[in-house]
C-alpha cells in the first residue's frame, strides 16, 4: 500500500487497460532489516510469506519481489523521487517495439 506523499495510505491505480502511459506518484519507501530474511527464502516459502495466491503466481514472480526489495535497499527515496519539499511524478509510456508490450520507456522524472 502506498499513496501519493503527504496522503492516506490506499491502493494507487497507475495504469489501465486503455491506457498507454503509467504514471507513478511519489510515495515513501525504505529498506527495512527484515527483507534480508525474505531474500534468503526459497521460491516456495517466498511465495508462502508474500503472495496472498501463491498457486498461480506467474513464473517470474519470486525474481520480481527480491528486485523490489534490492532496489529499496539499494536506492533512496530522494534518488527516485526528489527531496520531500520538491517530489516529481513519474511518467512512462509504453514502448513500441514490436513483441515488447510490456516495456516501458520513462518520459519525465
Amino acid at each position: 500500500w502506498s499513496a501519493p506523499f503527504g496522503q492516506p495510505h490506499r491502493l494507487c491505480s497507475i495504469h489501465t487497460p486503455f491506457s498507454k502511459q503509467i504514471v507513478v506518484y511519489p510515495f515513501d519507501f525504505a529498506w527495512n532489516e527484515d527483507f534480508l530474511y525474505l531474500c534468503s527464502l526459497t521460491d516456495q516459502e517466498l511465495l508462502k510469506e508474500t503472495s496472498t495466491s501463491p498457486d498461480v503466481e506467474e513464473d517470474g514472480y519470486c525474481d520480481q519481489v527480491r528486485a523490489s526489495l534490492t532496489f529499496m535497499k539499494d536506492n533512496n527515496v530522494k534518488d527516485i523521487f526528489g527531496p520531500v519539499d520538491g517530489r516529481k511524478v513519474l511518467l512512462y509510456k509504453r514502448s513500441s517495439r514490436e513483441g515488447q508490450p510490456n516495456e516501458w520507456k520513462m518520459m519525465s522524472s
